[in-house]
C-alpha cells in the first residue's frame, strides 16, 4: 500500500527487489506508473515543478528554532502517570517525608539533580550494571528506613536484549523485588516495555525518552509543580 519507499537502508537491494517483483508479476509496470504519478502530483501541488533555490544561511538555526519547545510540549503531553495508589507524589515535597532516590543503570541524571535541588535531605544511591549482591542487599534494606523511595531507571535500549532492554539480570530482579513495597515509586525514563517487570507496583511514571527535557518534565510531575 506504500506509494513511496522511505529510508531504504540498501537502495541497490531495494531496486533489485522491485525488478524481481516485476519479473514475477507480483506488481506491474502500471502499478508503478500510477504511484509515480501520485508522487509527482503531490510535488506539483506544492510548486516543486517551478524550482526556486532558497538561501541556506542559518538554515539549521531557523528550522530548529522551536525544536526544544516542541519537545517540551511532547514530553508534557506524552509522559504517563500510570498510577500512584498510595499518594506518594503528594508527600515527596511535603518537607517532612524521608525521601530516597535510587538511580538504576546510571551514576548521574537530570532527574536526580532536579530532585536533589528541590527535596531537602534527599538520600540517594546508584545501581549500575555488575553491582554485587552485597550492594543490592544494602539498597533493599535502605528502603525500609524511608517514607518514599523513587527508583529512576535510565539508559535503556530500544531493543529487548533478552527481555531486559539493556539492564542486567540483577538489576531486573531488584526492580521485581521492589515492586511489592508500598513506599516505592518507579520513574521509568525510556522504553516503556520494561514496566512488565514491575507492573504490580503501586506507583509508576513512564517517560518515553531519557533526555534532559523529559527528565525535567518528569521531575515537575513528581514534585507536583
Amino acid at each position: 500500500g506504500n506509494d513511496m519507499l522511505l529510508f531504504s537502508q540498501n537502495v541497490p537491494l531495494a531496486i533489485e527487489k522491485f525488478k524481481l517483483a516485476l519479473q514475477t508479476n507480483l506488481i506491474t509496470e502500471r502499478d508503478i506508473e500510477q504511484r509515480v504519478k501520485k508522487i509527482l502530483a503531490a510535488k506539483y501541488d506544492v510548486g516543486l515543478n517551478h524550482y526556486t533555490p532558497i538561501a541556506t544561511d542559518n538554515v539549521l538555526e531557523d528550522i530548529n528554532k522551536y525544536t526544544d519547545k516542541i519537545r517540551e510540549q511532547a514530553a508534557i503531553k506524552g509522559i504517563t502517570l500510570v498510577k500512584d495508589d498510595n499518594n506518594l507524589l503528594g508527600k515527596i515535597h511535603g518537607g517532612d517525608a524521608r525521601v530516597n532516590y535510587i538511580g538504576v543503570n546510571a551514576t548521574q541524571s537530570v532527574l536526580f539533580n532536579e530532585l536533589r535541588n528541590n527535596v531537602s535531605k534527599l538520600q540517594y544511591d546508584w545501581l549500575p550494571k555488575g553491582s554485587s549482591e552485597t550492594a543490592i542487599t544494602k539498597l533493599k534494606e535502605g528502603t525500609t528506613n524511608t517514607d518514599i523511595t523513587i527508583i529512576g531507571i535510565h539508559n535503556l535500549s530500544f531493543y529487548p536484549s533478552g527481555g531486559n532492554h539493556g539492564l542486567d539480570a540483577a538489576q531486573v530482579q531488584f526492580l521485581k523485588d521492589m515492586a511489592s513495597k508500598p513506599n516505592v515509586f518507579f520513574a521509568l525514563m525510556g522504553n516503556a516495555y520494561l514496566v512488565k517487570h514491575f507492573c504490580n507496583a503501586s506507583g509508576i511514571l513512564v517517560g518515553y525518552e531519557d533526555d534532559t527535557i523529559t527528565q525535567t518534565v518528569a521531575t515537575n510531575i513528581l514534585l507536583k509543580k
